[in-house]
Protein backbone atom coordinates (compact mmCIF):
# COMPACT_ATOMS: atom_id res chain seq x y z
CA UNK A 1 0.00 0.00 0.00
CA UNK A 2 1.19 3.21 -0.61
CA UNK A 3 -0.14 6.27 1.26
CA UNK A 4 0.01 9.89 0.06
CA UNK A 5 -0.73 12.46 2.63
CA UNK A 6 -1.21 16.31 1.42
CA UNK A 7 0.50 17.70 4.71
CA UNK A 8 3.54 20.45 4.03
CA UNK A 9 6.02 17.62 3.25
CA UNK A 10 4.62 14.60 1.77
CA UNK A 11 4.97 11.26 3.58
CA UNK A 12 4.86 7.57 1.89
CA UNK A 13 4.02 4.47 4.01
CA UNK A 14 4.52 1.45 2.35
CA UNK A 15 3.27 -1.89 3.41
CA UNK A 16 2.95 -5.10 1.96
CA UNK A 17 -0.32 -6.96 0.63
CA UNK A 18 0.14 -9.65 3.18
CA UNK A 19 0.44 -7.04 6.39
CA UNK A 20 -2.82 -5.01 4.67
CA UNK A 21 -5.18 -8.24 3.85
CA UNK A 22 -5.96 -8.96 8.04
CA UNK A 23 -7.84 -5.04 7.81
CA UNK A 24 -10.22 -7.04 5.84
CA UNK A 25 -10.83 -9.58 8.19
CA UNK A 26 -10.91 -12.42 5.73
CA UNK A 27 -11.00 -15.83 7.27
CA UNK A 28 -10.78 -19.27 4.73
CA UNK A 29 -14.08 -20.43 4.69
CA UNK A 30 -15.59 -16.78 3.40
CA UNK A 31 -17.55 -17.57 0.07
CA UNK A 32 -16.15 -13.83 -1.28
CA UNK A 33 -19.06 -14.22 -4.10
CA UNK A 34 -22.46 -14.45 -1.45
CA UNK A 35 -21.22 -11.79 1.07
CA UNK A 36 -24.12 -9.87 1.70
CA UNK A 37 -25.46 -10.04 -1.76
CA UNK A 38 -29.27 -9.39 -1.03
CA UNK A 39 -28.04 -6.26 1.40
CA UNK A 40 -26.26 -5.03 -1.83
CA UNK A 41 -29.10 -5.33 -4.03
CA UNK A 42 -31.45 -3.02 -1.96
CA UNK A 43 -28.61 -0.37 -1.59
CA UNK A 44 -26.37 -0.54 -5.07
CA UNK A 45 -26.82 2.37 -7.72
CA UNK A 46 -25.13 3.02 -10.74
CA UNK A 47 -24.09 6.52 -10.94
CA UNK A 48 -22.89 8.27 -14.65
CA UNK A 49 -21.39 11.58 -14.76
CA UNK A 50 -20.49 13.60 -18.06
CA UNK A 51 -16.51 14.11 -18.72
CA UNK A 52 -15.24 16.79 -20.24
CA UNK A 53 -14.61 15.14 -23.22
CA UNK A 54 -18.46 14.46 -23.53
CA UNK A 55 -17.93 10.43 -22.24
CA UNK A 56 -19.93 9.27 -19.52
CA UNK A 57 -18.34 7.82 -16.69
CA UNK A 58 -20.38 5.40 -15.18
CA UNK A 59 -19.33 3.48 -11.57
CA UNK A 60 -21.34 1.01 -9.21
CA UNK A 61 -21.99 2.36 -5.33
CA UNK A 62 -22.74 0.77 -2.66
CA UNK A 63 -23.64 2.76 0.52
CA UNK A 64 -22.70 1.35 3.68
CA UNK A 65 -24.65 2.34 7.03
CA UNK A 66 -22.04 4.28 9.49
CA UNK A 67 -19.50 4.53 7.06
CA UNK A 68 -16.20 5.91 8.16
CA UNK A 69 -15.20 6.21 4.20
CA UNK A 70 -16.03 5.91 0.95
CA UNK A 71 -13.42 3.56 -1.20
CA UNK A 72 -12.75 3.96 -5.03
CA UNK A 73 -11.91 0.80 -6.28
CA UNK A 74 -10.01 0.32 -9.72
CA UNK A 75 -10.00 -3.40 -11.56
CA UNK A 76 -7.00 -4.22 -13.31
CA UNK A 77 -7.00 -5.54 -16.97
CA UNK A 78 -8.65 -3.30 -19.08
CA UNK A 79 -10.60 -1.55 -16.28
CA UNK A 80 -13.88 -2.72 -17.85
CA UNK A 81 -17.16 -3.34 -15.80
CA UNK A 82 -19.61 -3.15 -18.31
CA UNK A 83 -22.09 -0.64 -16.13
CA UNK A 84 -23.46 1.13 -19.17
CA UNK A 85 -25.82 -1.76 -20.53
CA UNK A 86 -29.13 -0.77 -19.77
CA UNK A 87 -30.02 -2.34 -16.33
CA UNK A 88 -27.20 -4.42 -16.00
CA UNK A 89 -26.68 -5.86 -12.50
CA UNK A 90 -23.63 -8.58 -13.06
CA UNK A 91 -20.29 -6.73 -13.09
CA UNK A 92 -18.25 -7.75 -16.31
CA UNK A 93 -14.25 -8.31 -14.49
CA UNK A 94 -16.00 -9.85 -11.95
CA UNK A 95 -13.56 -12.01 -10.80
CA UNK A 96 -11.24 -9.47 -9.97
CA UNK A 97 -9.83 -9.12 -6.52
CA UNK A 98 -11.48 -6.02 -5.62
CA UNK A 99 -15.10 -6.56 -7.48
CA UNK A 100 -14.71 -9.73 -5.52
CA UNK A 101 -14.33 -7.96 -2.31
CA UNK A 102 -16.67 -4.98 -2.92
CA UNK A 103 -18.73 -6.55 -0.24
CA UNK A 104 -16.19 -7.22 2.26
CA UNK A 105 -15.48 -3.62 2.12
CA UNK A 106 -19.10 -2.58 3.11
CA UNK A 107 -19.09 -5.02 5.84
CA UNK A 108 -16.32 -2.81 7.42
CA UNK A 109 -17.88 0.17 7.13
CA UNK A 110 -16.70 1.79 4.00
CA UNK A 111 -18.88 3.07 1.19
CA UNK A 112 -17.96 1.61 -2.02
CA UNK A 113 -17.55 2.71 -5.89
CA UNK A 114 -16.31 0.58 -8.36
CA UNK A 115 -14.60 2.43 -11.08
CA UNK A 116 -15.30 1.41 -14.80
CA UNK A 117 -13.84 2.74 -17.89
CA UNK A 118 -15.23 5.56 -19.32
CA UNK A 119 -17.55 5.11 -22.39
CA UNK A 120 -15.20 6.03 -25.09
CA UNK A 121 -12.77 3.39 -23.73
CA UNK A 122 -15.09 0.74 -23.37
CA UNK A 123 -13.99 -0.96 -26.94
CA UNK A 124 -11.33 -3.86 -27.26
CA UNK A 125 -8.49 -2.08 -25.65
CA UNK A 126 -10.22 -0.53 -22.70
CA UNK A 127 -8.48 1.59 -20.80
CA UNK A 128 -5.06 0.42 -22.40
CA UNK A 129 -2.59 2.17 -24.11
CA UNK A 130 -1.58 5.32 -21.68
CA UNK A 131 -5.19 6.29 -21.09
CA UNK A 132 -4.98 5.38 -17.14
CA UNK A 133 -1.52 7.60 -16.99
CA UNK A 134 -3.66 10.49 -18.71
CA UNK A 135 -4.68 13.50 -17.88
CA UNK A 136 -8.12 13.08 -19.01
CA UNK A 137 -8.50 9.61 -16.74
CA UNK A 138 -7.04 11.54 -13.57
CA UNK A 139 -9.90 14.11 -14.22
CA UNK A 140 -12.41 11.36 -14.48
CA UNK A 141 -11.16 9.79 -11.09
CA UNK A 142 -11.55 13.26 -9.70
CA UNK A 143 -15.08 13.86 -10.88
CA UNK A 144 -15.94 10.83 -9.52
CA UNK A 145 -14.13 11.89 -5.74
CA UNK A 146 -15.70 14.94 -6.36
CA UNK A 147 -19.09 13.15 -6.32
CA UNK A 148 -18.15 10.64 -3.36
CA UNK A 149 -17.52 13.71 -1.40
CA UNK A 150 -20.28 15.47 -1.77
CA UNK A 151 -22.29 12.36 -1.75
CA UNK A 152 -21.45 11.00 1.49
CA UNK A 153 -19.02 13.85 2.87
CA UNK A 154 -16.42 11.02 4.20
CA UNK A 155 -12.77 10.70 3.43
CA UNK A 156 -12.22 9.42 -0.10
CA UNK A 157 -9.59 6.45 -0.34
CA UNK A 158 -8.14 5.51 -3.94
CA UNK A 159 -7.37 1.41 -3.99
CA UNK A 160 -6.23 -0.09 -6.99
CA UNK A 161 -5.23 -3.90 -7.98
CA UNK A 162 -3.00 -5.17 -10.69
CA UNK A 163 -3.43 -1.75 -14.05
CA UNK A 164 -5.91 -0.21 -11.67
CA UNK A 165 -2.61 0.83 -9.76
CA UNK A 166 -1.39 3.55 -12.84
CA UNK A 167 -4.92 4.79 -12.19
CA UNK A 168 -4.78 5.53 -8.35
CA UNK A 169 -0.88 6.68 -8.87
CA UNK A 170 -1.87 8.72 -11.74
CA UNK A 171 -4.52 10.54 -9.57
CA UNK A 172 -2.57 10.97 -6.96
CA UNK A 173 0.37 12.23 -8.88
CA UNK A 174 -1.45 14.85 -10.82
CA UNK A 175 -3.38 16.27 -7.62
CA UNK A 176 -1.59 15.76 -4.95
CA UNK A 177 -1.34 18.87 -3.90
CA UNK A 178 -5.04 19.37 -4.68
CA UNK A 179 -8.23 17.87 -3.54
CA UNK A 180 -6.85 13.68 -3.14
CA UNK A 181 -5.86 13.53 0.37
CA UNK A 182 -5.22 9.77 0.29
CA UNK A 183 -4.31 6.76 -2.30
CA UNK A 184 -3.94 2.88 -1.25
CA UNK A 185 -2.40 1.10 -3.77
CA UNK A 186 -2.51 -2.23 -3.74
CA UNK A 187 1.24 -4.00 -5.29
Amino acid sequence: FFFFNDTATTEIYTLSLHDALPILQISADVDLNSVDKSIEMVITEIESLQTERGARQSFYVIKSQNATATVILFVGGKGKLLLNKKGTRKLYNSNNFLARTRRLFKRQKFNVILFDAPTDHQGPTGMFFGFRSSVEHARDVALVVTYARQKFAKPVWLIGTSRGTESVANTAIRYANKNIRRVLKFL
